[in-house]
């Protein structure tokens, strides 16, 4: 997901992708492993893509009646980068590096930088290994 200011406001993307099935390419291209859906469970995709819409809609709705406060806990739980040492680049270009600490109340990342805690809005993780 990215996120920018408007006005008084934030305007966020969300992209979701799901790899339905095994991709010996992609594997890699990607140079590690892959989770493919069809080896998880056997669902129709038309029926996952309406079940993934409702509740990517019900969340937003969620968000916009009560903010980031009702879901942060369950983000932070699956956040993929949690404690991880990320590459982040910013929206003017620059790029930092620095430790994944969970989300502020706006939502912007908190990065640890040595002993400094930036709170990054708009910038996308190019790149995240263990710390």
């Amino acid at each position: 997901m990215q996120t920018r200011s408007q006005g008084s406001g934030v305007l966020a993307v969300i992209g979701i992708g799901i790899n339905c099935r095994h991709d010996a390419a992609l594997v890699m291209r990607l140079r590690r492993p892959i989770a493919a859906l069809e080896s998880l469970i056997t669902v129709e995709r038309n029926r996952l893509i309406e079940a993934l819409a409702r509740s990517v809609l019900q969340t937003l709705l969620l968000f916009e009646a009560q903010g980031l406060e009702p879901l942060r806990a369950e983000w932070e739980r699956m956040h993929a980068h949690a404690g991880a040492r990320v590459r982040v680049r910013l929206v003017d270009g620059r790029v930092i590096t620095g430790i994944a600490r969970g989300l502020e109340s706006n939502g912007a990342l908190r990065v640890q930088t040595g002993a400094r805690m930036r709170a990054l809005s708009g910038a996308s993780v190019v790149s995240a290994r263990a710390a």
